[in-house]
């Protein structure tokens, strides 16, 4: 809230509600409504954007806030982004656009898949933005260390999905590789989950 008061964005962006961070907010109500600070203190000229197929981001009500909003998603209706066709490949995601334009997104998940929505939403705010430099980026994106890095080594798949995780990381991660091949031995090896108070 104070950031946002001493910003006042024309930009706001809020991809989910999750039980990251619980050991300040207790849980996710409190998130949400640590994270509508922002909403509230959009620009009036502003523009908000959201993920729609988050159930408690769903809550958050335009009435009495004066900014656009746009809203992305796969499962919900009422989007101004959707991704259509999905097809969720071992170390790729590839969509349409709005039933229309061709994504290849060059890593895997289908919580990176709305991370791209997200990211297209965000670039088509700004009109010297093409899709078709959107493509190309989402095409070559490369994630960070620790954020679902595939390595092949002695015949071997090593998933690094490492960095900070929380209760949502992980069920994603774990989502992912129920999908990979079944003829593969799959082994889990899971640290602790911190920052998350009397749940950690």
């Amino acid at each position: 809230e104070r950031l946002a008061d001493i910003v006042r964005p024309k930009i706001g962006i809020v991809t989910n509600i999750g039980p990251a961070h619980l050991e300040s907010f207790r849980d996710l109500n409190g998130v949400l409504e640590e994270k509508a600070h922002l909403i509230k203190k959009m620009d009036e000229a502003g523009t908000c954007i959201l993920n729609k197929d988050d159930t408690l981001l769903s809550q958050v009500k335009d009435e009495d806030i004066k900014c656009r909003f746009v809203y992305y998603g796969i499962h919900t209706n009422g989007c101004d982004f959707v991704a259509d066709d999905i097809r969720l490949n071992f170390d790729s995601v590839d969509f349409l656009l709005n039933r229309q334009y061709p994504f290849k997104l060059n890593v895997p998940g289908e919580h990176n898949l709305y991370n791209a929505l997200c990211a297209i939403s965000t670039s088509l705010l700004f009109n010297k933005i093409e899709i078709k430099d959107i493509q190309f980026a989402l095409s070559s994106l490369r994630l960070p260390e620790g954020r679902l890095n595939i390595r092949k080594i002695d015949g071997c798949f090593i998933i690094d999905d490492s960095y900070n995780c929380n209760p949502s990381s992980m069920r994603e991660a774990l989502r992912f590789i129920s999908r990979c091949d079944s003829s593969y031995r799959k082994i889990i090896c899971c640290a602790d989950m911190l920052e998350l108070g009397d749940r950690a």
